[in-house]
């Protein structure tokens, strides 16, 4: 999954005149999708699900999403500043 990121990150210095300037970075999103969604994307909520008992599984669920969502809005707050800072392609290869 990460060499979806880069690839990402690196189809930036495709020059912006050249057609496939936006339609690599799009594919190989896609490819990071695609590669997470089956894969590492529903882990933390399996594993929080089965690691509470079931008379807490509700409350432990809650706490875990809620976690999880906290740290998704930080993310997506600081985004736009690291990309700038870091350019497109420095930010998507920092999370790869």
């Amino acid at each position: 999954m990460a060499w979806t990121l880069l690839a990402a990150g690196f189809s930036f210095y495709i020059p912006e005149s050249s057609p496939a300037h936006l339609g690599m970075i799009t594919f190989f999103i896609y490819l990071f999708a695609a590669f997470y969604s089956p894969g590492e994307g529903p882990v933390p909520f399996t594993y929080s699900a089965e690691a509470f008992p079931l008379f807490h599984r509700e409350v432990g669920m809650s706490l875990a999403v809620s976690i999880n969502l906290f740290f998704a809005g930080i993310e997506a707050m600081i985004f736009p500043k690291l990309s700038d800072a870091l350019t497109p392609t420095g930010a998507i290869g920092l999370f790869a």
